[in-house]
């Protein structure tokens, strides 16, 4: 679950919009880096590498919280660009699930992609339902199953649900279609 979902989530994704055929009009970047729960040294270095190149990109999403079924997106950006996506995922996303949106005043929705917000990257953190309760996020006791797994021997790929991972990964391939499209 912790970084693991979300690396199968980005790479599902990723697959989804390649097998759709539809290419967007920018490209779509799949990073999965380690040492974030130390010294964020992969995100950093992704950042170095891609310095001359980071005011081009249009969206950064990070998902560090598990895969269950989509909820939607918390996003640190402008407020035209919250707006943007929260009518996007209202009218796109809506059958699916996945398609809401809240606005953080945190820099950055997570550690995995903070350097990327901090230099005015759109960023956004995946989020899912709790899958015990059905609590959302912003409930205060959404993130109460993920810590009962987080480093436990149950945080590993078998725990993962094949439907619930195939259902995230449609709504962030929409959500990353988006963003690369529009």
């Amino acid at each position: 679950m912790d970084d693991g979902a979300g690396a199968f989530l980005g790479w599902e994704a990723a697959r989804m919009i390649a097998a759709a055929g539809v290419a967007p009009r920018r490209t779509i970047r799949v990073v999965m880096w380690n040492n974030e729960e130390t010294r964020q040294r992969g995100a950093h270095a992704y950042f170095d590498r891609h310095r001359d190149e980071i005011k081009r990109h249009r969206l950064a999403v990070e998902s560090d919280i598990g895969v269950f079924e989509p909820w939607g997106l918390v996003v640190a950006a402008e407020d035209s660009v919250v707006e943007r996506m929260r009518a996007f995922g209202a009218h796109a996303l809506r059958a699916l699930g996945g398609g809401n949106v809240t606005a953080t005043d945190r820099e950055a929705p997570g550690e995995d992609i903070a350097v990327l917000c901090k230099h005015g990257v759109p960023c956004a953190g995946f989020l899912s339902v709790n899958p015990e309760t059905g609590a959302a996020p912003g409930d205060p006791h959404w993130e109460d199953h993920y810590f009962r797994h987080h480093h436990a021997s149950s945080d590993r790929v078998e725990a993962i649900d094949k439907h619930q991972l195939r259902r995230s990964a449609a709504a962030l391939a929409a959500w990353a279609y988006m963003a690369a499209e529009y």
